[in-house]
């Protein structure tokens, strides 16, 4: 089995690169631009493999670029190649603001109509991320995303793709809406699909990456040397409580200060908090009073083995109760930890409340204010974190792995149908 490493060293090789464009009776998918990021990885790169791996598909890469952890929306600045285009039945374009999907000018057609006027029955996926008409306005993005230039890109990239892939159910939902008006508003006839991307991992893939990723470096907010880490050991009557976060998750942590406070100084050193992922600077401003361990970020050749190596006895994904979150979040961190063993605990709020039944394979906090009773019961009672854990595995390996559940795998086969896409169908 391929690691992700070993992806990103193949598409560098030209004799490798060009070895991905294979023609049988197989449909021909490009993806566009994947970036090493956990959105991506779902998105491109698991099916990418999945789909190689089982025939489904002959799947290729235009690129796949490294993780820059501040930027948010993808920028496609990459040629695309005339036999690349000739060659795909179906071309995924990922999240972008750059407008793709229409005229530039009076001159200029847009890349869609310039790709299928190269190959008429190409069709056209673009992806949305996350749910842009609901960021609100202390989002690291706001001010970008609700831009009329942003929002008018975004809108028309939709509208005039062939399908707009998400990986969220309620933001399938919320878009169908938005689109009806949206084709009516820009005389669009064109057959548009919705499609629901399954979030699901590949088990044997994660633990290559685990074997062959690089040690966390560990640091005490701004320590200059921070300390290389391999696994570390589960504590008796200590929670080790880890939190994956961007900047996305600002708003949300903050909502959050004043119970994790309570709950570190009510636990003292029985309360170990682990931060990863936010520049620590920003931490300070979130945290004010909080004592936590700082992790640098790391790109998805390494996440898993850092994932591994904290072995944390609880994953806490901090979120308010809003729109954007519910349309938003997707299942990937919490298949994360559970594929390691690790419960999660959240709110009660989609899509985790679809899959975490509380006390049994996860935790799920009715209120806020609960959340040091929960956490001080917990370090009590730790072969109850064990076994949710435990269970949490199970289901995931069952029922969101494409090596364990063939069904996922056909999920792949459904959306990149070729025939399903096809004129007048």
């Amino acid at each position: 089995m391929k690691t992700v490493s070993d992806l990103y060293r193949q598409l560098s090789v030209i004799e490798d690169y060009l070895s991905q464009f294979q023609v049988n009776d197989q449909p021909n998918v490009l993806f566009v631009a994947p970036q090493m990021k956990m959105k991506d990885f779902y998105n491109y790169i698991l099916p990418y493999v999945v789909m190689n791996e089982k025939n489904i598909a002959n799947c290729a890469m235009t690129s796949l670029t490294k993780w820059d952890d501040q930027q948010y929306i993808t920028d496609i600045d990459m040629l695309l190649f005339s036999k690349q285009l000739l060659w795909a039945d179906i071309v995924v374009f990922p999240f972008t603001t750059q407008p793709i999907g229409w005229d530039w000018t009076e001159d200029t057609p847009s890349v869609y109509d310039q790709i299928r006027t190269l190959n008429p029955d190409v069709r056209i996926f673009y992806t949305v991320d996350f749910n842009f008409y609901e960021i609100n306005d202390r989002h690291p993005l706001y001010s970008y995303m609700h831009s009329p230039e942003a929002v008018e890109a975004i809108e028309l990239n939709m509208v005039h793709a062939d399908a707009i892939m998400v990986n969220n159910p309620e933001l399938l939902s919320y878009l169908q809406e938005k689109v009806k008006k949206l084709k009516v508003d820009h005389d669009v006839e064109r057959r548009l699909n919705l499609i629901c991307m399954p979030v699901a991992t590949h088990e044997e893939l994660i633990y290559e990456n685990i074997r062959v990723g690089e040690t966390l470096e560990v640091e005490q907010a701004h320590d200059a040397h921070p300390e290389r880490v391999e696994q570390l050991k589960k504590k008796d009557g200590v929670i080790r409580l880890g939190m994956v976060l961007t900047r996305y998750y600002e708003d949300d942590l903050r909502a959050f200060q004043k119970e994790l406070k309570a709950a570190k100084k009510a636990m003292g050193s029985k309360l170990e908090i682990f931060i990863w992922g936010l520049d620590p600077s920003e931490c300070d401003n979130l945290l004010t009073g909080v004592e936590y361990v700082h992790l640098r970020p790391k790109s998805i050749i390494h996440y898993h083995r850092g994932l591994h190596n904290l072995n944390f006895d609880l994953l806490f994904i901090p979120l308010k109760k809003t729109v954007y979150n519910a349309t938003s979040e997707n299942l990937g961190k919490w298949i994360e930890a559970s594929i390691m063993g690790t419960p999660v605990m959240t709110i009660d709020q989609f899509p985790y409340n679809s899959v975490i039944r509380d006390g049994k394979n996860g935790f799920i906090l009715k209120k806020k204010a609960d959340l040091t009773s929960r956490l001080k019961k917990l370090a009590k009672k730790k072969q109850d974190l064990v076994k949710a854990g435990q269970i949490s595995r199970r289901l995931v390996r069952e029922m969101f792995t494409y090596d364990h559940n063939e069904e996922t795998a056909e999920v792949l086969r459904e959306v990149f149908s070729v025939k399903k896409y096809a004129k007048g169908e």
